[in-house]
């Protein structure tokens, strides 16, 4: 998981370095970055970076003086993308994160948490899990006054991130108990122990009380990997069709559950929208629907191209489509909203496209 501290942009594109072969390339990138005037040019270096691998104790050092010297979010987000490269065989990295580890900065620590977790630095684990077990001096980042407790604050989370999946027997309880001082921290459960967590998260999400139901739609609304979300989607359908379930958990879910699906399952939640009588019902069937991008989505998506009364959904949809269509077929429905869309912002999108 990326660091929430970093507000990780993606890489842009740009050939493979000509990096001399006495020198390694991450060493040379960061030369060259240093070195470097205009911002396209630096952009494009670290766009390279994020793609590049470090292979020595000197590319992992050249990382580290990257990741404290420059705050930027592009150069902090290359280097930790380039460390997520790294082989875990590298020889000698366990007592220079170790080091890292125990750095008085804590963007370093925190640098030095990334790498410890890549090698799984077994010297790491125990002064990871001392930062982890720490209270949150504030509730969220938002909060936190000054910027030092504020990298303190992403420091911790990144620790309890680790915690999860390095040892998410006995990360499970900590975090837990963590949501109740920092709830952000829910989000970890949701992204790295979604499984063992969904019972307790829609719980929280369903609860009346405040806190619990703000911790639990917070990890709802986190990204999680579609192969963590297949073992609960079953779950899931269940409560997206439950008329009696709070209506944003069954939103949050049926997104989840559509972006999980396979084919044959899209199909049938097409079925199943078909069918329903209930129009929220049949609303959250669409959500999912749409979040499958699959092939059985297509007409129900120029369904609401052409008859939904929500301008914003018309859009949406078309918007989709655009991305789902070869562009043979799509040029035909452009030209009808162009025409036919009662939205005159929306026909002159279409118009401004066809151009």
């Amino acid at each position: 998981m990326k660091a929430a501290v970093l507000l990780l942009l993606p890489a842009l594109s740009w050939g493979e370095p000509s990096a001399p072969p006495s020198e390694p390339a991450v060493a040379q990138l960061h030369d060259a970055f240093i070195e470097a005037v205009d911002a396209p040019k630096k952009a494009e270096i670290l766009a390279a970076l994020s793609r590049t691998a470090p292979a020595s104790l000197r590319d992992v050092h050249s990382l580290f003086d990257l990741f404290i010297r420059f705050p930027d979010t592009m150069t902090r987000g290359a280097a930790l993308d380039s460390l997520d490269l790294m082989d875990p065989r590298t020889p000698n990295l366990d007592p220079l994160f170790l080091r890292y580890i125990e750095d008085t900065d804590p963007v370093g620590t925190l640098f030095a948490i990334r790498g410890a977790l890549r090698i799984r630095s077994p010297g790491a684990l125990a002064p990871i899990r001392k930062i982890a077990m720490r209270r949150f001096l504030a509730a969220s980042p938002q909060d936190a006054p000054l910027p030092s407790e504020r990298n303190a604050w992403y420091v911790q989370f990144e620790a309890l991130s680790a915690l999860a999946q390095w040892d998410p027997e006995k990360a499970l309880p900590l975090i837990v108990k963590k949501t109740s001082e920092a709830p952000g921290t829910a989000r970890i459960l949701a992204l790295h122990l979604w499984k063992e967590s969904f019972p307790r998260l829609v719980a929280w999400a369903s609860s009346s009380r405040a806190s619990n139901r703000a911790k639990g739609l917070e990890a709802l609304r986190a990204e999680v990997q579609p192969a963590a979300l297949r073992a609960t989607r079953a779950e899931m359908i269940k409560i997206v069709l439950d008329r009696k379930a709070d209506n944003e958990v069954r939103h949050q879910l049926a997104l989840k559950a559509g972006l999980c699906s396979t084919d044959e399952e899209a199909g049938a939640l097409l079925k199943e929208y078909e069918a329903a009588a209930d129009e929220r019902t049949k609303l959250m069937l669409a959500t999912a629907l749409f979040a499958s991008r699959k092939k059985a989505a297509i007409p129900l998506l120029e369904q609401y191209v052409k008859e939904s009364p929500d301008p914003r959904l018309r859009a949406g949809a078309l918007a989709q489509l655009k991305d789902m269509l070869p562009a043979a077929q799509y040029r035909p429905l452009l030209e009808w909203v162009s025409t036919n869309d009662p939205d005159p912002e929306t026909t002159q999108a279409a118009r401004a496209q066809l151009q």
